[in-house]
């Protein structure tokens, strides 16, 4: 699976499950496909700067002065990261 293959499926908030190897260059992700009633896994590299392009499409997916977690476990379920960002904010109404 390509990485933009698996930001697709993240804006489209597919993704289950991510599982992080060689120091964080490989990944491993667990999608739900709706039309076949299953999940897939795929195999992807990391680009250098993933962190930025993951971040961009987080702050994409969060609510309005809310918060889209995304959190990296091993195959055992510990975590071992987490990447959190904080949605766009909602401009306040000034009263006279």
């Amino acid at each position: 699976m390509s990485y933009s293959r698996f930001l697709h499926h993240l804006e489209e908030s597919e993704v289950k499950k991510v599982d992080l190897f060689e120091n964080g260059t490989v990944a491993i992700g667990e999608i739900s496909n709706p039309a076949l009633r299953k999940i897939q896994r795929g195999l992807f590299e990391l680009p250098r700067d993933h962190h930025c392009e993951l971040e961009a499409e987080l702050k994409k997916m969060a609510p309005i002065n809310g918060r889209a977690v995304l959190v990296f476990r091993e195959k055992c379920g510990c975590s071992v990261g987490r990447l959190e960002v904080p949605g766009p904010k909602q401009q306040r109404k000034i009263k006279k």
